[in-house]
């Protein structure tokens, strides 16, 4: 009985301690308002998420990180807390357990611990830490770190599907691929496309996003390879594989835009009989038969024209419709109506101004003559004379 009394850890016989305190004290027992695990400015993530009423974690260091420091903050001011000050310093594949106690001012016997075992890792991990689906896909089985073959079925609208991985360590190595659809088919797919990380606050290890496309009747295999990030290099493989299902033979072409099969396509849509699929036509085309052929461009507007492209390659020309093209039948008209009109006018005054004109030259030069001298001289302009003598 002795053994078996000193092989239980001492902090275990403090924590029942602490708990039957808690069941005494009820309301008035002490709590953190938070536990914040770091090396330098770099997270420690908490397994769990802390929780105030939750009183045992697991921190996890990366293989490259040799100590960590504990801050908690108590979830009142008056609370006294008690927690190491120092670094903490753990061998690669190591543990240390760390205590941290809430307590209330002047009551030393009420008293909360929290028990931190803090793990480094050894270098060798080639697991996850987690693995999802986006478009709240699921995996099947759900992720477990020690299993590595996985199936997701994609649900018919979807062209493309992402993936998040999470490394466990920050020096892992994690590289992704896919295998061609199967069957294969000449769609021009986009393979992958890596997004940076998904940041969602402080973590020690984010979210990366994969893209991978899928087409209708298509399976792809997704491959996610990990290294470790110790000397030793060891690897794994985690695969994925999607499944998407086919149109139904009633309506057998899938239309992206409404992401659902319909017997025919749409306007300003062909059907590729090699794919199933409505796919659009060439730039501004209403009606095509392919991508190259082009039986229809848009319909005119009141601000562009659409027209053939002389390229031949199944695309439309559009231009800017001007006010002068839309009523050129009445803007015609009417110049040549202005340009008479101006003529006429022209004319109209030269003929009025050479009379004027003359007047005054008969006015000038023979004012002070008799007009019966006048005639004399210009016996064809009694008119003139008449009008200049007054």
């Amino acid at each position: 009985m002795r053994a078996a009394a000193q092989e239980v850890p001492p902090w275990y016989i403090w924590l029942v301690l602490s708990l039957i305190a808690v069941l005494a004290h009820g309301d008035d027992v002490p709590r953190l308002a938070s536990i914040t695990v770091r090396y330098s400015d770099q997270p420690i993530d908490l397994i769990p998420p802390f929780d105030p009423d939750i009183f045992a974690y697991t921190a996890f260091l990366d293989y490259s990180v040799p100590s960590c420091r504990v801050e908690p903050r108590a979830a009142s001011s008056s609370d006294v807390v008690e927690h190491p000050t120092a670094d903490i310093q753990v061998a690669r594949g190591g543990e240390q357990i760390v205590t941290v106690v809430a307590a209330l001012s002047g009551e030393e016997s009420v008293r909360q611990p929290y028990k931190l075992t803090i793990k480094r890792m050894i270098g060798t991990e080639t697991a996850l830490k987690g693995l999802k689906m986006g478009s709240a896909l699921t995996l099947a089985p759900p992720f477990d770190p020690q299993t590595r073959e996985y199936a997701v079925a994609v649900p018919l609208g979807d062209d493309a599907v992402s993936v998040f991985y999470q490394p466990s360590d920050v020096g892992q190595y994690i590289e992704v691929d896919s295998y061609p659809q199967q069957p294969t088919t000449r769609r021009r797919l986009q393979l992958y496309r890596a997004s940076p990380p998904v940041s969602r606050g402080e973590e020690q290890h984010k979210f990366v996003e994969g893209q991978f496309p899928i087409d209708l009747g298509m399976t792809r295999r997704i491959l996610i390879r990990i290294q470790s990030a110790g000397p030793a290099k060891s690897t794994s493989t985690y695969t994925v594989t999607l499944s998407r299902p086919q149109c139904p033979d009633k309506r057998p072409l899938f239309d992206p835009e409404k992401r659902r099969c319909f017997d025919s396509c749409n306007e300003g849509y062909f059907s590729d009989p090699d794919t199933n699929r409505c796919e659009q036509c060439n730039v501004f085309c209403r009606r095509c038969t392919s991508i190259l052929d082009c039986l229809a461009c848009y319909r005119d507007d009141d601000d562009y024209t659409y027209a053939l492209s002389p390229k031949g390659d199944g695309s439309c020309r559009r231009a800017v419709r001007h006010v002068a093209d839309e009523y050129q039948w009445v803007i015609v008209p009417l110049a040549i109506l202005l340009v008479v009109l101006v003529m006429v006018g022209l004319f109209g005054f030269l003929f009025f101004f050479m009379r004027w004109r003359k007047r005054q030259i008969w006015e000038q030069y023979y004012e002070d003559d008799d007009e019966e001298e006048l005639l004399d001289y210009y016996p064809d302009h009694r008119d003139a004379v008449a009008l200049a003598s007054g």
